[in-house]
């Protein structure tokens, strides 16, 4: 399933692993010889409940310490989409013609259950990142749920509340999805058509055989692979960009304030990841415990 998922659904890859790429946290020092700040990273994931970020009092004392707050993409700016033709411009036939007899009923099933024909209109790697928020959101982590809000807007808040100053690294999530999606050819759209069918489907038969990675992230058992490439499938492409231009912005932001950034877990990971290109730069960035 999680392969073909773009972008946050990278972050579903498998997380056991071994050494030090699995240091049992999600938070992390930055510090460099010459530069007095020091900031910290903090992986985020953007489906879980959005509190659980308030049970860790070491990130939350480490975003007290910080003047400035670095977010993947602001509340404000993740409601500014630039419009719902970038989001919904696939068609029934389409999806008909991707999709073969049984996945094309199981489809049928899922939208007459939800009473809403309008999943017919987005295209397989939008809607293959909607319903994995669903099915995370709803089948996987409702304990104490009292929202559908993301980590990411809750940390912000804190973020704000504590009279920090709030940036964005990026824009509109939904606006970069869009874009990747309108590129994709018919072999990739069969490819997340095949995991929109497998989510609808375990969503249909009460399902949550896959839920466990909420458990491994909420347990801290992340598997870093700090000394690998970024996969070269399922859209990383996204992940290293977006790393690449989100690293200008955060070395010169690193040598002039005390910062706070929390974004997806999956932009700490692998040689491309932000610790890895930190490291690049002569930054010394270490785990630290959370609790």
């Amino acid at each position: 399933m999680v392969k073909y998922v773009a972008c946050f659904l990278l972050l579903l890859q498998p997380l056991f692993g071994v050494g030090q790429d699995r240091p049992g946290t999600l938070l992390w020092e930055v510090s460099k010889p010459g530069v007095p700040h020091t900031s910290y990273l903090f992986g985020t994931f953007h489906e879980v409940n959005a509190t659980f970020f308030s049970s860790l009092p070491n990130a939350v004392e480490k975003l007290d310490q910080s003047e400035i707050l670095y977010v993947e993409e602001k509340r404000s700016d993740a409601q500014n989409v630039a419009g719902a033709n970038n989001l919904t411009f696939w068609t029934r036939e389409q999806w008909e013609g991707t999709l073969n007899p049984d996945q094309e009923k199981v489809f049928a099933s899922f939208v007459e259950k939800a009473e809403d024909p309008t999943y017919y209109t987005y295209p397989p790697l939008l809607l293959t990142s909607a319903l994995a928020r669903i099915y995370i959101q709803n089948f996987c982590d409702t304990l104490n749920r009292q929202s559908g809000e993301l980590m990411d807007h809750f940390i912000e808040k804190m973020g704000h509340f504590r009279n920090k100053q709030v940036l964005s690294l990026d824009r509109s999530h939904m606006d970069i999805l869009a874009e990747g999606a309108k590129s994709r050819d018919s072999i990739q759209n069969a490819g997340y058509a095949k995991a929109v069918i497998e989510l609808m489907d375990k969503m249909l038969k009460d399902d949550a055989t896959d839920c466990e990675i909420v458990q491994h992230y909420t347990s801290f058992q992340i598997d870093y692979q700090l000394d690998a490439p970024i996969k070269t499938a399922s859209d990383a492409y996204q992940l290293h960009q977006r790393n690449d231009a989100w690293m200008v912005t955060l070395d010169q932001a690193f040598r002039e304030h005390p910062c706070f950034v929390a974004v997806g877990y999956g932009h700490l990971r692998f040689k491309e990841g932000l610790i890895g290109q930190l490291r690049a730069l002569g930054y010394l960035v270490k785990p630290l415990p959370v609790r």
